[in-house]
């Protein structure tokens, strides 16, 4: 396979972890919280840890060889099976890239979002990483940046967060994080404007019929309503953070300095929103990334049974899980990623 980007090329990667089996973190998030770690449920989701970051790793050393630097994020503590000596990888604890130190200690993705660009030696281009993503197929760089563009798509949606969604999923900010990731923009762009630049934004051949549906319908109305996010291995360039920095730079600080993720945050989708309504995005939808939500044992063991028909896939928890039925499905996808990803990484002591 040839690909437009140089494999030599610096891309680096930007994975945040949490261990929330630290004695010192559960200490201290129930001492600025003021409440038992488990008592929302919502929260027990959040943290829950199905131990599927040893094999994100060898995921990315078998199928991304071509990675620069794995930049890790951390409240301070590593996995005692971490190799620290390996070349390729950048301990970051949150004190060493935050611009403020008014949120410590943090707890929150979005304000460690805010502070990416500070991060000491981040490449131009990387990809942010969660930690229940896995890279399942062998990929190339032109999979994520085509020339200095990252890859991505631009597909509009009816808005979430509606009366039903609500009265379901009460305590969800989700919807509210992302709707706040695209109202700054519609300020400073023109959606008009960039469909008379290009159309090839809004109707690539690689979209599906209806995602080109759904944009024709949404492309009469003058604003973004709701851009789907993205929830896989998201493309980013540091330069463009620092555009979005200067332009939202109070909105920006204000999340960065956020302890507990709350509904007026923002968060990384702002920097990734801003690359597709200024048209700095190379448009291709490559429909690679499979969810798998950890809702029920029955509906989850046939998708853990299957997680090698796709290309990433994200093992998400649904806050809807049991504590009986987790102890039951981690140790089958313990066992299914076990046989996926037997040997050991460059990433892992041996």
């Amino acid at each position: 396979m040839e690909s437009s980007t140089a494999v030599n090329e610096h891309i680096d990667i930007v994975l945040p972890w949490v261990d929330p089996t630290d004695k010192k973190w559960q200490d201290d998030k129930i001492r600025y919280s003021n409440k038992p770690i488990t008592t929302d449920p919502s929260d027990e989701k959040y943290y829950r840890d199905w131990d599927t970051l040893k094999y994100l790793f060898r995921s990315i050393d078998i199928n991304m060889p071509w990675v620069n630097t794995i930049h890790f994020l951390t409240y301070g503590h590593v996995p005692d099976w971490l190799n620290l000596d390996n070349q390729r990888l950048k301990i970051h604890n949150h004190e060493n890239f935050f611009k403020s130190d008014h949120a410590f200690p943090v707890f929150s993705s979005d304000a460690i979002e805010m502070n990416l660009s500070s991060i000491p030696g981040l490449s131009e281009k990387f990809i942010y990483f969660n930690d229940d993503e896995l890279v399942v197929k062998p990929i190339l760089p032109s999979r994520f940046f085509e020339g200095n563009k990252p890859v991505d798509a631009l597909v509009q949606d009816i808005p979430r967060g509606g009366w039903l969604y609500r009265l379901l999923r009460t305590k969800d900010v989700y919807p509210d994080i992302c709707k706040n990731c695209i109202r700054p923009l519609n300020k400073i762009v023109s959606k008009h404007d960039l469909i008379k630049t290009s159309r090839t934004y809004f109707f690539d051949s690689s979209y599906t019929f209806m995602e080109r549906i759904k944009n024709h319908v949404f492309n009469l109305t003058p604003y973004y309503l709701w851009i789907r996010p993205n929830h896989a291995p998201q493309p980013l360039l540091k330069s463009n953070i620092l555009k979005c920095e200067m332009l939202f730079g109070n909105l920006i600080t204000e999340t960065g300095n956020s302890r507990f993720r709350n509904k007026n945050d923002i968060c990384h989708y702002l920097f990734r929103n801003y690359n597709l309504v200024t048209g700095q995005f190379h448009p291709k939808n490559h429909h690679d990334t499979h969810c798998i939500v950890l809702s029920s044992y029955s509906e989850s063991i046939p998708e853990i049974e299957k997680i090698e028909d796709h290309t990433f896939v994200c093992i998400n928890d649904s806050e809807f899980l049991s504590h009986e039925e987790y102890l039951k499905i981690k140790p089958r996808l313990d066992m299914k990623l076990c046989s996926l990803f037997p040997e050991k990484s460059s990433f892992e002591k041996y």
